[in-house]
């Protein structure tokens, strides 16, 4: 049984952590008494009545609302200057983080450089600090594969929670902030993880844009003023994927490249270059092609011509075309076409009038059937019209003009036979119509029809014969001439 003395010198009495304080009739009530008998006690004896008294009125209580407002309004704004840390250090991280980073990395140097026994302090490590460059990052798993350039190996190394990242004046940057390529100083522990990355402010770093060359058998790129190597490990990059220095034409590509001392460790190609492949079309006449305003080409000399990354506009001209115009996408390391024969030639109406009806026509060898205007495209061709009793017509015409008349003139066929003429004696003058031709024994061919003849000797009298016929199987004579 417990108990304790309250102010009226009365012994208070506890049960199951109650205690109970006895009343003035509880007389004689001893401590040896049980709790049990000192809640019966008294029932067993007589109670003096007591005159009731008139219970006193209860005060009124205070009003707890006042209480609650402040400890409402203190929890209040100890959320919103909490909220406002936060907020401020999400906003302005370098602020929040570039005195405790320093002071961290102040910590580790000393404790690099001095301690003993790494783990005597918290934040030492023994690791020691490398120069590398950043090959490539996963953002999803948060590891870089780093070119050791003091021991000249690949490694792969994870970023944590503490690894501490700065940039190249000590100040806090994010994972997102380290990209392929840079030149970095690091420092990793035993488990490959990064304590430390810090991009190096001995990176030089230069764009090189027409004018540069680069040597692929010396590994050399020479700019106006520099000549700079590079190595196997030199790391080649073009947005995310790797490529080849051959790949390179200094006249086009935009490069920009960085390393430590004289040695390039990476180049990152910022603009480079793609093929446009072009088809040719023959019957494009005098035809050039242009590009961007500043590239000209006869046609069809070319065939593929090197092209920046991007849009392109590209017109084609030629007396026999309208002016093409077109944009053309190069994507680097890739071909476009651009097919001339898609290039719609100008055409003529060419209208054929000849001398005569009922004619076969060919142009270009091709038997034309059709006698209305003939719409051709510009160029040369060969015009042929046959008919019976006519010598064929034949000539070259060009199409040069919307509409185009030709007039061609058949003449009529002419048949000939052959006249042989003998004499006897020999050695006369013949003339044929009038004209001397020659002298006998005489053969010719003659145009078919009466045709007249004379033969002359001296010594022996003139001989005409007036009516000579000479048709398709020709004609013959033989004259005895007579002494005079």
């Amino acid at each position: 049984m417990a108990y304790r003395h309250n102010k009226n010198n009365n012994k208070d009495y506890e049960k199951d952590g109650v205690f109970y304080t006895p009343s003035k009739n509880a007389e004689n009530f001893s401590e040896q008494d049980s709790f049990d008998s000192f809640e019966n006690y008294g029932k067993n004896k007589k109670v003096k009545k007591i005159k009731k008294k008139t219970p006193a009125k209860i005060p009124p209580q205070k009003s707890q609302y006042p209480i609650f407002m402040i400890l409402a309004v203190g929890i209040g704004a100890v959320v919103f200057v909490a909220l406002f840390i936060i907020m401020f250090n999400v906003i302005n991280p370098d602020k929040g983080s570039d005195k405790k980073s320093n002071i961290v990395s102040e910590t580790t140097t000393v404790d690099y450089e001095s301690s003993s026994n790494p783990s005597e302090t918290v934040n030492s490590f023994p690791e020691k600090e490398y120069l590398g460059v950043i090959r490539s990052k996963s953002d999803a798993f948060k590891t870089l594969i780093i070119y050791n350039i003091n021991s000249n190996d690949n490694s792969e190394y994870t970023v944590t929670g503490g690894t501490l990242i700065h940039d190249k004046y000590n100040k806090g940057i994010v994972f997102d902030e380290l990209s392929e390529g840079d030149l970095i100083n690091f420092v990793y522990d035993k488990n490959n993880a990064l304590v430390s990355i810090t991009k190096s402010d001995k990176e030089f770093k230069e764009t090189l844009k027409n004018g540069y060359k680069i040597d692929t058998i010396n590994k050399m790129i020479t700019t106006n003023t520099k000549t700079y190597s590079y190595t196997d490990m030199t790391n080649f990059i073009y947005k995310t994927e790797n490529f080849s220095p051959d790949f390179l034409d200094p006249s086009i590509d935009l490069i920009t490249i960085s390393g430590y001392d004289d040695t390039i460790w990476t180049v990152k190609l910022d603009k480079g270059h793609g093929e446009l492949e072009v088809k040719k079309n023959d019957k494009i006449k005098n035809g050039i092609i242009e590009i961007d305003t500043n590239i000209y080409r006869k046609l069809p000399n070319i065939t593929t011509v090197k092209l920046n990354e991007g849009t392109h506009k590209v017109v084609v001209k030629g007396d026999n075309i309208e002016a093409f115009i077109e944009d053309i996408d190069i994507a680097v390391n890739e071909k476009s076409t651009l097919d001339l024969n898609t290039i719609p030639i100008k055409a003529g109406k060419v209208t054929i009038r000849p001398n005569v009806s009922d004619y076969a026509l060919y142009i270009n060898g091709n038997l034309e059937l059709s006698r209305e205007p003939l719409e051709l495209e510009y160029g040369q061709y060969t015009i042929e019209i046959v008919k019976d009793g006519y010598i064929n017509y034949s000539s070259r015409f060009t199409v040069n003009t919307p509409e185009k008349l030709l007039k061609p003139v058949l003449a009529q066929e002419v048949k000939m036979g052959t006249l042989t003429v003998n004499s006897n004696p020999t050695g006369a003058n013949l003339l044929i119509d009038g004209m001397a031709s020659g002298q006998t024994p005489y053969t010719g061919d003659l145009v078919e029809g009466q045709h007249s003849i004379t033969l002359k000797k001296e010594g022996y009298k003139d001989i005409t014969i007036g009516s000579v016929y000479i048709s398709g199987q020709g004609a013959s004579y033989n004259v005895e001439l007579q002494k005079e």
